[in-house]
């Protein structure tokens, strides 16, 4: 059995880093560092059109003479942005078993 002194020298330290099974936290993060995402720029693109697109909509619901208001609004893509999620998690769920 190896003593603290044998595990604490220079020798010991390079050959467990040779010999580590877990990642860095340079490894695992790898390229989230630089700002790089799993979502295609198109991806986000379209969230982005969808969200500006939202806005106006909900905006011109507001000022019209209905009883619509930016609050009903807001409720009804809430809900729909819910089921997207749930659907989209259901999704990922699926490829990860």
């Amino acid at each position: 059995m190896k003593t603290f002194k044998e595990f604490n020298t220079p020798a010991a330290e390079t050959a467990t880093a040779t010999t580590k099974t877990f990642p860095t936290f340079e490894e695992a993060i790898g390229d989230k560092k630089e700002g790089k995402s799993c979502m295609s720029e198109t991806m986000m693109e379209k969230c982005n059109e969808m969200y500006e697109s939202m806005c106006k909509e909900m905006e011109a619901c507001h000022a019209d003479d209905s009883e619509r208001t930016a609050e009903n609004y807001m409720s009804d893509c809430s809900t729909k942005m819910n089921e997207m999620m749930e659907g989209l998690k259901s999704c990922c769920e699926g490829c990860m078993s």
